[in-house]
């Protein structure tokens, strides 16, 4: 905290744009948003905000992510496609179950970023955010927000 007990605000990352095509094996997608709700471009310390790569959510547990994909009706090689249809409540479920994000947190928004890794395998970049009630922390749903860069 700062001086005073001002609460510190934090930037977040901000997104590259979706770019249909990307995410596949000769694609250069880097944190390119595929779907976000309620999610800011700065927050407050004190609120929360946890990230999941789904390459290492399956490498700790393999069985676990197959489950949620399947209860979810996601697919592995149409995850980018699947979750730019699905509505937004659904999306919020499916990560709080994957991510087995603490059940005791208001988780209010989330974003899902794609990047394609060096061995041209797609890893999804899964984030949720619980927004402190009382603070008037900004935050954006969909593709054109100040937390997604500017297309060039």
């Amino acid at each position: 905290m700062e001086e005073n007990n001002v609460p510190e605000k934090i930037i977040v990352m901000p997104a590259e744009p979706y770019r249909m095509c990307a995410l596949q094996s000769y694609g250069n997608a880097s944190y390119m948003l595929l779907k976000q709700f309620q999610f800011p471009s700065e927050r407050y310390d004190h609120e929360q905000l946890i990230t999941v790569d789904s390459d290492r959510a399956y490498h700790w547990d393999n069985k676990h992510i197959d489950k949620c994909y399947q209860s979810f009706s996601f697919t592995h090689h149409s995850f980018e496609y699947q979750v730019r249809e699905k509505n937004e409540d659904e999306i919020l479920s499916f990560l709080k179950k994957v991510m087995r994000a603490d059940s005791n947190v208001k988780w209010t928004g989330f974003r899902i970023m794609g990047t394609v890794s060096g061995n041209g395998h797609a890893i999804f970049t899964w984030q949720l955010f619980a927004k402190d009630p009382k603070s008037n922390t900004l935050v954006y749903s969909g593709d054109e927000a100040p937390n997604v860069r500017v297309k060039k």
